[in-house]
């Protein structure tokens, strides 16, 4: 039953998450396409970067020159765009006003926590607890090597609340 319930709400949703998508398409592009000017104009926008704190940089995924492209995926693709993506579909697909409002609530209050932990170090261990610390795609990028600790941590909380959101829907009362 869960599954054909996944199926029809998947169905229901599917011109919005074809939206989001050409969405997502249309943007990573014209960051993409935006890439070759800055790494043309490298001195210039190092020189520009000096002007900002490094906490500051490192709140919004700078941690090194912009023309770097894990930086620059970082930075304009990945700490932006599937966050925002993720909030406007978890907000248009919920059922309600209150779960949109949660869903909303939650993504905001963990994206402000990572820029606070980024910018005051002393709030470290809290960093912990909101989902932008996990998965930094400059390390993936630049390092090539693959975060596999935090992949792990992210899928545990997916497939927790996943299986949360199974047994409330099967234990649900709906004569209340």
């Amino acid at each position: 039953m869960t599954r054909s319930t996944l199926f029809l709400e998947l169905r229901r949703s599917r011109t919005l998450v074809i939206g989001m998508a050409l969405v997502t398409l249309a943007y990573g592009g014209i960051m993409g396409a935006m890439y070759p000017i800055l790494k043309q104009n490298q001195a210039l926008l190092d020189e520009y970067m000096k002007v900002f704190p490094k906490e500051l940089m490192a709140a919004f995924g700078m941690s090194g020159t912009l023309t770097d492209p894990g930086v620059f995926f970082t930075t304009y693709i990945s700490s932006w765009l599937w966050p925002i993506i993720a909030a406007i579909v978890g907000i248009i697909i919920a059922t309600r006003a209150t779960a949109a409002g949660i869903v909303a609530g939650v993504l905001i209050a963990m994206y402000l926590l990572n820029v606070v932990v980024q910018i005051q170090p002393d709030f470290e261990v809290l960093g912990y607890l909101g989902l932008f610390r996990y998965l930094d795609t400059t390390e993936i990028i630049s390092d090539g090597t693959v975060p596999w600790g935090d992949l792990a941590v992210l899928a545990a909380v997916a497939l927790a609340g996943w299986g949360l959101a199974t047994w409330r829907f099967r234990t649900r009362d709906l004569l209340a």
